[in-house]
């Protein structure tokens, strides 16, 4: 018991400077044996692809009978809170990089038009397949906007050339990798996910199961 509470008092949020720390932006975990190894760096890539967003939503509303433990748990929900954060910036600098190439009126402010989107329908006269043009629309019943791009071949190749040096820039989450045992998972979460992780978890495989593997 003794144990237990001094591990709370140590991941309690009380303990941290806040004049020093952002609350989305804490300090590594603290030693507390081989649960954790290696620090982590992931790309925004990495972060929006929905694979490894579902993995993790999955690992962190686990049912009790996957035995992740209280601590790894807890952590699994801060990476959760911390990727949240930085993809909220990220959307902030894509906003940015196409206000910077949008068609800009007048007064240099960017020109919004609705965004426009194609299906296939079935025309009633001719009984034919046709392609036609519809805006989506909003829960509001209006059109959905969004930043037009220059049209011109320079304006375009640089929106490009940013949005990808946005996609694929690192970034450093503050906290260490956690080590999570594959017999506990078991079959809960599929290859795909598994490997999606990686960039957040060290699948561990017990040395008595290495031994059957062989």
């Amino acid at each position: 018991m003794k144990v237990k509470a001094k591990l709370r008092k140590e991941l309690s949020t009380e303990n941290l400077d806040t004049e020093k720390c952002d609350p989305l932006t804490l300090p590594s975990p603290p030693e507390i044996g081989p649960s954790f190894s290696n620090e982590v760096t992931l790309t925004h890539q990495t972060m929006l692809t929905p694979v490894f967003n579902i993995g993790l939503d999955k690992l962190i509303k686990a049912p009790s009978d996957i035995k992740l433990g209280s601590i790894n748990r807890y952590w699994l929900g801060r990476f959760g809170v911390e990727i949240m954060f930085f993809l909220k910036e990220y959307e902030k600098a894509r906003i940015k990089i196409a206000e910077l190439y949008a068609d800009k009126d007048s007064t240099g402010k960017p020109i919004m038009k609705p965004t426009v989107f194609y299906r296939t329908v079935l025309d009633e006269k001719t009984n034919e397949s046709i392609v036609k043009q519809f805006p989506k629309i909003g829960e509001d019943g209006r059109p959905i906007v969004q930043y037009c791009f220059e049209q011109n071949l320079g304006a375009q190749e640089d929106v490009q050339k940013e949005l990808s040096d946005l996609i694929s820039s690192v970034v450093p989450i503050p906290f260490h990798k956690i080590n999570i045992d594959l017999v506990v998972i078991g079959d809960y979460l599929q290859s795909d996910e598994l490997y999606a992780l990686e960039g957040i978890i060290n699948w561990i495989i017990p040395a008595e199961k290495q031994e059957e593997i062989k």
